[in-house]
């Protein structure tokens, strides 16, 4: 045989074997005993914007800062000057640095107004008042203080001129009981401003906040809990937490740091 129908025959045998195969392939008889041909295709998690696997393993730093005041929400019922006096007694409070937030109070003061004439000359007229001022822990409704606060305001010429010295006088003193009855150590409860600062990806903080508040208010004597605040381009949240003091004696930060789904680490 010469060596161009040596190559011939290579090249046909080499042809049909790819026939052979191709055959084996497309029908039903043939068996792959080398490994699977076929690709399994598996979904493909992307990598966090951040470019680090799995964001949540690493603690985001958490400070805690104790709230001055509590939110209070000021009431009044009663005639006369009822509506006078909250509005004097809310401005002497806020002045003091309490808060006034009737939407999410953690104290109600609810004042009861009455007034009668105690004295005419003429147009000159003089007034008498009181007022029974009440402070109550929103969360229970337990009563933190009662006071009846009685006066009688100076004479003024004409019904607005005593009113208004009889509301000046009433309001100063009943002003005065609250900022005693409406202070923390009274309360039982404390307020933090916590401010969590998240390692990473931003995008996920919305859904991190709503874990932690959920976890938060499962506490045993937790009475708030809402972010308050929010910075998704630094990745830094804001809390408020109110609680018995009684029921987190370890400190709101060590409590956070014990619930490991939250991954907390406390910086101060």
């Amino acid at each position: 045989m010469t060596k161009t129908m040596r190559n011939k025959l290579k090249r046909l045998t080499v042809v049909g074997a790819m026939a052979v195969g191709a055959g084996c392939l497309l029908g039903t008889g043939c068996t792959n005993t080398g490994r699977n041909s076929s690709t399994i295709v598996t979904p493909v998690t992307p990598p966090p914007i951040s470019g680090r696997p799995i964001p949540d393993s690493m603690a985001a730093e958490a400070s805690a800062e104790a709230v001055r005041h509590f939110n209070i929400q000021v009431t009044a019922s009663g005639g006369g000057p009822a509506e006078a006096i909250r509005q004097v007694v809310e401005g002497r409070l806020a002045d003091n640095g309490y808060k006034l937030n009737a939407d999410v109070p953690d104290i109600k003061i609810r004042l009861g107004v009455r007034s009668t004439e105690f004295d005419r000359a003429g147009n000159y007229i003089r007034y008498e008042g009181t007022v029974e001022a009440g402070v109550n822990r929103v969360w229970d409704d337990k009563r933190l203080g009662f006071e009846s606060i009685s006066a009688r305001g100076k004479r003024g010429l004409g019904a607005d001129e005593a009113t208004r010295n009889l509301t000046a006088d009433l309001a100063e003193r009943t002003a005065a009981f609250l900022m005693k009855s409406a202070r923390p150590e009274q309360s039982g409860l404390a307020a933090m401003d916590v401010t969590v600062r998240r390692p990473w990806l931003s995008t996920r903080d919305p859904e991190y906040a709503q874990r932690l508040i959920q976890a938060v208010k499962a506490q045993r004597g937790v009475v708030y809990c809402a972010m308050v605040a929010h910075d998704y381009e630094t990745k830094v949240l804001t809390f408020r937490i109110v609680y018995l003091a009684e029921a987190m004696p370890e400190g709101v930060l060590n409590r956070l740091a014990s619930m490991k789904d939250l991954a907390i680490k406390p910086a101060n």
